[in-house]
């Protein structure tokens, strides 16, 4: 009785009564000695926590059950399998979800275990979305032919899912109920089938494909109401494929050849049947009395009125499904209807109730956010891809139609702060913790010889806010679209790479001068005391190394300004390093292979670390076989080090697991640095470390967030790297040269520029692929 309640209110909507529910009704299969009944409820139980968001729980749930699952009746076990992969998939451990959900479903497929058609169905429809993650997270990292490869997959066991339920549909001795969860399962199969379409920007085969999805005869509760919602979602985006929830940013032109990615498909059946859907949606809900669900039905609703330029109609139906909300636990839904009100109030041009709307929308994301700290940051691409514009479309309406030096300070200071807190949410999902209880930065420990540089890329500018000390924020801007400035952004960075490309670094990085530079010229001409630019640099300008920049004549670190990033300036509070650093040294010249990647041999490994001046050595390198992570963590341990220098391979990347430096035949993570450092007895964190031979994942647009990530992690206030693998020669030589100016005394970020430029112009290394490779993160006095 109590299971049936629990499946009641499930169906209602309240997922907290129903695991409660569930868990009492546990304890009395367990006082009745019913393994099965316990099994079952359990099984219950997962599926409301991951309702509730507690994903990770009802992973640890499951996989205690794994033991008993063999023995349970087949249906059951395919019951618990589905789940726990689920909950694998929602925490992240896409691989591990793939292998569970294939094994059993080949079992079935073999005949080694006759189910139910419908529980089959669902297998198969879990499976599809596992690899469906798993092409977002290949995507993501550029690993673009593993990602097609999912595609394909997902597509395959899609289509398999709804023609399964289709012809065991036709089965003489189905139940009624047989027959609508059969139905339930196709539709959601193509249902899905049609969203991934779009979402991989297939936008023809997406409209041939839609009339074919029939929803009528499918029973009646919530699951009907999400198709009906996901269906209208779906149209919209073939109406308008330019919203933001609906090609991601990563395939478009991956699979341009498969399909037209063109503007929208203007058809007045989509709008007519997106309405038809919407409104059966909402009297549905409200007969289900589920405020969550009728809030969603609404909202979409509305957002097909703001597609349709209906703002009046939309504003009003926008603002029923947020007044639905009241009293509720619902973060995910208040912010996307926040940020749709902040929307509708901006095309009406009424600002200040847009800027309003905004922020409510980031107040209630940041609680989103927080639940997914715990989840795989490779679960959470899609959901920043989504999310990432509510920042970049307040920033917008903040700068306005601003120009000039008559401009809000009120205004530009919420800019600065919004941007600030876009990169923390960034740092935040690599690392997957927790930043905010970190220092701010006040102006007692600022630097008054630095300004500090935010480039904002928007749709149709690149906006530039400059953060001088003493005075108002000024704020200049180049006319160039969102567009434009990625592909030049893409050019460069590939051209940088190789070193016979430098006059096609030279014709790109001139264009990107005059966006960035050009503009605020006079501005830091007219203030003589300036002696650093700290760029914080927005999406794609991360990924190049500013230095570069060519005014026609002269390279930005030919000039007087030393350079220095600050991905997150609230990190990296700027304040001058102890004399003198005691490094400890390290590397590793022989070749290896680590976690399937090899790594060439490094010729000059004692050379450089021979150049780092004695007074700064605290003790003998650790060399080759000397150097693994039991060594170092002994001389962590034993020592008081202020700086670690190694030579060594590595690879930044956006996702954690393959960011890593290489140890004698072995890896060392962005979590094992963290924790040799931290668990030494070290006084202070490591004011510097210099990784010497690393490169970032190319392909990776994310890639410099591992680098900034593994400094953060691991507690140095300075990272000096670089962004694609160094020439040996050079590297030693610009090593030299930085050192000796750091035992000069001469700031981290005046040491790198005076070496970039020995090697420009004294060593023979003019090319920009051997000296601009060099990047200074965090600190840089």
């Amino acid at each position: 009785m109590l299971n049936t309640q629990g499946q009641s209110q499930w169906q209602q909507g309240n997922a907290q009564q129903a695991l409660a529910t569930w868990q009492q009704a546990e304890q009395h299969y367990r006082n009745a000695n019913s393994s099965a009944g316990q099994v079952l409820t359990q099984i219950n139980q997962a599926i409301a926590l991951q309702e509730l968001g507690f994903n990770a729980r009802a992973v640890q749930q499951l996989s205690q059950l794994t033991p008993q699952i063999s023995s349970l009746a087949p249906d059951l076990q395919l019951n618990a399998t589905q789940e726990l992969g689920k909950a694998l998939r929602r925490v992240g451990e896409l691989s591990t979800a793939q292998t569970t959900l294939q094994s059993v479903l080949t079992s079935v497929q073999a005949s080694t275990l006759t189910v139910q058609p419908v529980n089959a169905a669902a297998i198969q429809l879990e499976l599809g979305h596992t690899t469906r993650a798993l092409s977002h997270r290949a995507i993501a990292v550029g690993k673009r032919a593993p990602a097609m490869d999912y595609v394909e997959q997902t597509l395959a066991v899609y289509r398999a899912a709804a023609d399964s339920s289709v012809a065991n549909s036709s089965v003489a001795n189905n139940s009624s109920q047989n027959l609508d969860n059969l139905a339930l399962r196709r539709s959601q199969a193509e249902l899905n089938q049609l969203s991934y379409l779009i979402e991989l920007g297939r936008l023809e085969a997406a409209h041939d494909f839609w009339p074919t999805i029939a929803l009528e005869g499918l029973p009646p509760g919530r699951a009907l109401v999400e198709a009906h919602i996901s269906y209208a979602h779906s149209l919209a985006c073939l109406q308008v494929p330019t919203s933001n929830t609906c090609i991601i940013p990563e395939w478009r032109g991956e699979t341009a050849s498969q399909d037209n990615q063109g503007s929208a498909i203007s058809d007045e059946p989509l709008w007519e049947h997106m309405l038809s859907l919407l409104t059966a949606a909402v009297t549905q809900a409200k007969t289900l009395q589920d405020p969550l669900l009728e809030s969603y039905a609404l909202g979409e609703l509305g957002h097909v009125y703001e597609l349709s330029g209906q703002w009046d109609d939309a504003k009003k139906l926008t603002e029923q499904a947020l007044s639905l909300l009241e009293g509720q636990a619902a973060a995910e839904a208040a912010y996307r209807w926040e940020w749709q009100l902040g929307r509708l109030y901006r095309q009406q041009a009424q600002p200040s109730q847009g800027i309003a709307a905004y922020q409510r929308s980031l107040t209630a994301l940041a609680a989103v956010r927080q639940n997914l700290l715990l989840i795989d940051p490779q679960v959470q691409f899609s959901f920043r891809d989504n999310v990432e514009p509510i920042y970049r479309e307040l920033v917008s309406l903040l700068l306005g139609d601003q120009t000039g030096d008559a401009v809000d300070q009120t205004s530009l200071r919420l800019a600065v702060k919004t941007l600030d807190a876009l990169q923390l949410t960034e740092l935040e999902n690599f690392l997957g913790c927790n930043l905010s209880n970190l220092i701010n930065l006040s102006e007692s420990s600022s630097d008054p010889n630095a300004a500090k540089i935010y480039p904002i890329i928007l749709p149709d500018q690149l906006a530039i806010i400059v953060d001088i000390p003493s005075q108002p924020l000024l704020l200049r801007s180049a006319p160039v679209t969102q567009s434009e400035i990625e592909q030049t952004l893409t050019l460069l960075r590939n051209s940088l790479t190789l070193p016979g490309k430098t006059p096609d670094v030279i014709a790109t990085a001139s264009q990107v001068y005059q966006w960035l530079m050009t503009p605020i010229e006079p501005l830091l001409a007219a203030n003589s005391q300036i002696e650093t630019l700290v760029f914080v640099p927005d999406g794609p300008l991360r990924n190049i190394p500013i230095g570069v920049l060519y005014d026609g004549d002269r390279y930005l670190i030919e000039k007087d300004y030393a350079l220095a990033i600050a991905p997150q300036l609230t990190l990296f509070a700027p304040r001058p390093s102890p004399e003198p650093l005691k490094i400890l040294r390290g590397g590793i010249g022989l070749p290896q292979k680590i976690r399937g990647r090899s790594f060439p041999a490094i010729d000059l490994l004692e050379s450089e670390l021979d150049h780092i001046p004695a007074v700064l050595t605290a003790s003998p390198a650790l060399l080759n076989e000397a150097f693994t992570k039991a060594n170092i963590e002994q001389q962590l341990a034993t020592q008081q080090y202020s700086a670690i220098h190694w030579k060594t391979h590595g690879v930044f990347s956006s996702t954690p697991a393959e960011t890593f430096l290489v140890a004698y035949q072995d890896g060392i993570s962005a979590n094992e640095l963290s924790s040799l450092v931290r668990s030494a007895s070290q006084a202070e964190p490591l004011e510097l470390l210099v990784l010497s031979a690393c490169s970032s994942a190319q392909g990776d647009r994310r890639a410099v967030l591992g680098l900034a990530g593994m400094a953060v992690r691991a507690g140095t206030r300075s990272t000096l790297s670089t962004l694609w693998r160094a020439d040996d020669g050079a590297n030693t030589e610009l090593m030299s040269v930085f050192y000796q100016g750091l035992n000069e005394g001469l700031s981290k970020a005046k040491a790198l520029q005076k070496a970039q430029q020995s090697l420009l112009t004294e060593a023979g290394y003019p090319a920009p692929y051997y000296w601009a490779s060099y990047v200074l993160v965090g600190n840089w006095l």
